[in-house]
């Protein structure tokens, strides 16, 4: 999908991207570092997902805009038990038995809405969730380092695209990193305090 949505020039992000007061805000991260979980429970509070896994994302000269994915999550067996699901309610993903595809017709936005954050998950070993923006260069760096399949991207002669494409809006939207502890459920926090981020402008 990642390649597809390349070659027909719309980036795809790799995160999951969720609807707060009509806009969209990517959740980006490492495979395992909680972006579908955190998704989920935002879910729960009342706020649509968009896409999960892969963002589509069309820029424009008015500025990036995220497309709808398809209606599913994939969680991990441990991220259902701590959103008090039960896997034997779904099924496993091809040669995944431990991460499972979870349907959210109910709780999905079907039409394309304006990219207006990104939030970085980040995993440390220890300590409090926390908070921090992400400046200069290293919010294009941020980026491209969480385009689906980037190494793909030379082997398409897509350089120059990318580039550009990202050049575009690096600059326009807020970009925070958010740490959280490598145990424990640290979703309600980490939600408060994208909650509180965006109500106060995104600075």
């Amino acid at each position: 999908m990642g390649i597809l949505l390349m070659q027909r020039k719309v980036l795809p992000l790799h995160g999951s991207a969720i609807v707060l007061q009509n806009k969209v805000y990517a959740l980006l991260g490492q495979s395992g570092a909680g972006k579908s979980t955190l998704a989920s429970y935002l879910m729960d509070q009342g706020y649509p997902l968009i896409s999960d896994d892969v963002i589509p994302i069309q820029v424009t000269d008015s500025g990036p805009t995220a497309i709808p994915g398809y209606p599913q999550q994939k969680l991990w067996k441990n991220s259902l038990q701590q959103l008090g699901l039960q896997s034997s309610d779904y099924r496993p993903l091809i040669k995944r038995e431990n991460k499972f595809a979870i349907p959210v017709h109910d709780h999905f936005h079907t039409e394309p809405l304006p990219l207006a954050g990104v939030f970085e998950l980040n995993i440390k070993p220890e300590g409090s969730v926390t908070i921090e923006p992400i400046h200069g260069m290293e919010r294009f760096h941020t980026l491209f380092h969480h385009t689906y399949r980037k190494r793909m991207i030379d082997r398409m002669g897509l350089r120059q695209w990318h580039f550009s494409t990202l050049a575009q809006f690096v600059n326009q939207l807020p970009m925070h990193r958010l740490s959280r502890p490598a145990e424990g459920f640290s979703a309600p926090e980490l939600t408060s305090l994208i909650l509180e981020t965006i109500n106060e402008g995104g600075d």
